[in-house]
């Protein structure tokens, strides 16, 4: 949470008063294991991808940056695909 004024996590720009104090949710999923080798998330959540260079969390920013969707992963000894849409 950041607590205080949000310029761009802002809902309700009508009334700056109603918005000094936010409550951010960045993470909220369900996560099904279908098996040893698959699991299928979706809800809200943050991904860095790589080095961060086009897909990033930014963590170190004020508010961090969060994404709806559902992804799903294949995980083998050798290898891990993520699906995300």
């Amino acid at each position: 949470a950041d607590w205080g004024s949000n310029p761009d996590q802002t809902p309700d720009t009508a009334t700056a008063g109603a918005t000094n104090n936010l409550l951010i949710v960045n993470e909220a999923y369900m996560t099904w294991v279908m098996n040893d080798s698959w699991m299928i998330r979706a809800g809200r959540g943050s991904m860095t991808m790589a080095d961060g260079r086009f897909v990033s969390a930014n963590e170190w920013e004020y508010v961090a940056k969060a994404f709806d969707g559902a992804m799903a992963t294949y995980d083998h000894e050798m290898l891990r695909l993520n699906l995300f849409g």
